[in-house]
């Protein structure tokens, strides 16, 4: 058995199906993809699914960080 990914346009439509719009009339295709391309960063952050590892120097009292600057070969 291969593992088959869907195409946006599929994904775009299951959405719509799922929100209750398939003929797209309240959610617009642009807004679906939207939606889609941010669910999938959420679920690649919460698995970690692109990872890799780097180090930079902290300092005290500073809480924000701009990585690309800190570690530039992980953060283009």
């Amino acid at each position: 058995m291969s593992y088959t990914a869907p195409t946006l346009a599929t994904a775009q439509t299951d959405l719509a199906s799922r929100l209750n719009d398939p003929s797209m009339v309240r959610w617009l295709q642009a807004e679906l993809t939207v939606y889609l391309r941010e669910a999938l960063r959420t679920w690649n952050a919460w698995t970690a699914h692109f990872r890799d590892q780097g180090s930079f120097v902290t300092t005290l009292a500073e809480p924000f960080y701009d990585l690309p600057t800190e570690i530039p070969t992980q953060r283009g």
